[in-house]
């Protein structure tokens, strides 16, 4: 057995980075806010720019993208670059309508399809890292169930992350209605992580003897304490409950919003990386 070497913190940031992007372009679809989606499309091109030097050569982007219907990386790359797209059109379709009035007709049904388009892209970008893990056949940990459901549940948490931030930002005085729901969507997405982290764990030590190797370097490293555990999971889940019950005080509110979603992306990213690190090739029998 030996740990997987070839994916670097780049991997790690690109994947993260595309999580961000999907859940933030997702979240800004649903709650009808260009600035959150626009955001949501900066992290996408970081993403792509993650991902060229990943690769360290740019002219392989050309032979990832031709194998969209073998490689779940070329389908990643294409919804990603369907993201940035659809993302900017949405974006920009309000400040064109502004720009030029007498278009008003023309850019609403502009917006309202590369919505769709966006938002497809954003569910896509948020179930993707999970389904890329889960095709290396050489590395069971990661094609374990509740690892693919931790992978969700990080791309999930980093886009309402990068949401709450967006919240904190641009609307200093609260957004009724939609802060509210964005918290409580935050609060229920940290429960379902912890569950999901807890089966990753669990059924890791329980299973042949690479998965085990993975999930004590798992548990071992100091980003899944101090990363996974308190930055990504109890410190957020903390601000947002305070935040949620100081309503009545929109600047604490937002205030707690703003830290919480700058502890989910940290967060997000510790989990991504250790998740890579504990990558082991080799599917034998059960230590135990």
């Amino acid at each position: 057995m030996r740990v997987q070497q070839a994916w670097s913190g780049w991997a790690a940031s690109g994947m993260f980075l595309e999580g961000l992007c999907g859940g933030m372009i997702l979240a800004g679809v649903l709650a009808g806010s260009p600035v959150a989606v626009f955001a949501g499309t900066m992290a996408g091109i970081l993403a792509a720019l993650a991902l060229l030097v990943e690769l360290d050569n740019p002219r392989k982007i050309i032979y990832l993208l031709a194998r969209w219907r073998t490689a779940w990386l070329s389908r990643g790359a294409l919804m990603l670059v369907l993201a940035i797209a659809s993302g900017l059109l949405y974006s920009f379709s309000p400040v064109a309508s502004l720009l030029w009035p007498a278009g008003l007709g023309i850019f609403v049904p502009i917006q309202a399809a590369a919505g769709l388009s966006a938002g497809i892209a954003g569910v896509s970008l948020i179930l993707y890292p999970a389904f890329l893990l889960a095709s290396f056949r050489s590395i069971p940990f990661w094609r374990k169930r509740a690892s693919v459901l931790a992978s969700f549940g990080t791309s999930l948490i980093s886009g309402l992350g990068g949401f709450l931030l967006v919240l904190s930002l641009y609307f200093p005085g609260g957004w009724p209605g939609v802060d509210r729901l964005a918290g409580l969507a935050t609060l229920s997405a940290i429960v379902l992580q912890t569950g999901f982290i807890v089966g990753q764990v669990y059924t890791g030590a329980r299973g042949t003897a690479a998965e085990q190797l993975s999930t004590t370097i798992l548990i071992g490293s100091p980003l899944f304490p101090f990363g996974v555990i308190l930055v990504q999971l109890a410190v957020p889940f903390l601000l947002v409950i305070a935040g949620l019950s100081l309503f009545a005080v929109p600047s604490s509110t937002q205030a707690l919003f703003l830290l919480a979603g700058g502890a989910l992306l940290a967060g997000s990213w510790a989990a991504r990386r250790v998740t890579l690190e504990a990558g082991v090739y080799g599917e034998d029998p059960p230590l135990i």
